[in-house]
């Protein structure tokens, strides 16, 4: 594992996240849960915010956020299966550079308490590497390329931040036949971390769940999706 920067005492950073608002659908219940939000240093928004390709309700998202936060508060996100591939372009064009969107790649944000780097995992296969006739052995070497490529992010960004995040909208953990399971982590998400383990997980997209915080080894995984925990998430590092 590489040398990470040193961290002190002082260097406690906190975060906030959420998922799965699907606004409007649960847009009064997230402006609640702001209010009772004490203001971080970094927000993470790891997909499904808006409902059914609603891009305008967007809009309604992060008002809500710089209303109770101001507009000054670094914003990461993740897209979800609701903001699907055909609506994308038209969220980062109404968005502009308030929100930074990661799908497969990095983002280093230099704050006062800590440098972090935030690495965003791809909700789904593109529509450049469907198998049409390849099969699973297809989609097997789509995963591998995806795997090299996530697990080079995040030793490039735990050689130079403090802390590093793992954002993703999809549950890491490993499913099973009775659900997923809380103490192992899906098979490409393991070999992804195996090289620069995160300081944490965060994810959504599961929206029931009596465990909604794991930790597998010394990594943490946090299921921020809105409906699962019923607030925003705050998390310490």
């Amino acid at each position: 594992m590489p040398d990470s920067p040193q961290r002190s005492a002082k260097s406690r950073l906190r975060v906030a996240a959420v998922a799965d608002v699907h606004s409007p659908r649960y847009l009064a219940e997230f402006r609640e849960s702001l209010s009772k939000c004490d203001a971080p240093d970094l927000l993470l928004l790891a997909g499904d915010m808006i409902d059914s390709g609603k891009v305008s309700e967007y809009g309604n998202i992060i008002d809500a956020i710089d209303s109770h936060f101001g507009s000054r508060i670094p914003i990461v996100a993740c897209f979800g299966n609701d903001e699907n591939e055909e609506v994308r372009p038209d969220i980062l064009r109404f968005l502009g550079d308030r929100v930074t969107f990661l799908d497969e790649q990095a983002f280093r944000v230099d704050l006062k308490v800590a440098t972090v780097g935030i690495v965003g995992a791809p909700t789904l296969i593109g529509s450049d590497e469907r198998p049409r006739s390849r099969g699973v052995r297809a989609i097997g070497k789509v995963f591998e390329k995806r795997i090299e490529n996530l697990s080079r992010l995040l030793t490039e960004a735990a050689k130079t931040c403090i802390y590093t995040i793992l954002l993703m909208h999809y549950c890491p953990l490993l499913e099973t036949e009775n659900g997923t399971h809380p103490d192992a982590f899906s098979w490409w998400v393991s070999k992804a971390v195996q090289n620069a383990e995160p300081d944490v997980i965060v994810y959504g997209h599961v929206h029931v769940s009596a465990r909604p915080a794991t930790r597998i080894g010394q990594i943490r995984a946090v299921n921020v999706a809105l409906p699962a925990v019923g607030r925003m998430t705050e998390l310490q590092l």
